[in-house]
């Protein structure tokens, strides 16, 4: 079967100030998002990838975990101009990074979900 590729660009409210306090909040919303995701068919298994932008960071769901199992410690975070924050060992970002790139750089997205659905 022929699986169309779903790309979405999100638009968040104003971002806050305090980076810092949001970085955890910010990784347990995509382990929440993919979570959530995944019971609605939007991702399967490994397949898709989700990153939101807050302030200058992006936070970037891990690659080849199960998107319903994410922890938010596995979320990594890199900065606009692609220069790695925060790794998380044993982990690699989601190989399409350079895409999600693109839609923060030319879109003003708050966050992209790559979707195989």
């Amino acid at each position: 079967a022929i699986r169309h590729v779903l790309i979405t660009a999100i638009i968040f409210p104003k971002q806050r100030q305090n980076e810092q306090d949001d970085s955890f909040e910010t990784r347990k919303s995509i382990a929440d998002y993919c979570a959530a995701f995944y019971q609605l068919g939007w991702v399967s298994g490994t397949g898709g990838g989700m990153t939101i932008k807050r302030g200058s960071q992006i936070f970037i769901a891990p690659s080849g975990v199960a998107k319903e199992s994410i922890q938010p410690q596995e979320v990594a975070a890199i900065s606009i101009d692609g220069q790695m924050l925060n790794s998380v060992k044993g982990k690699n970002i989601s190989a399409c990074t350079p895409l999600f790139m693109l839609a923060y750089r030319h879109r003003a997205a708050g966050a992209v979900i790559h979707s195989h659905s």
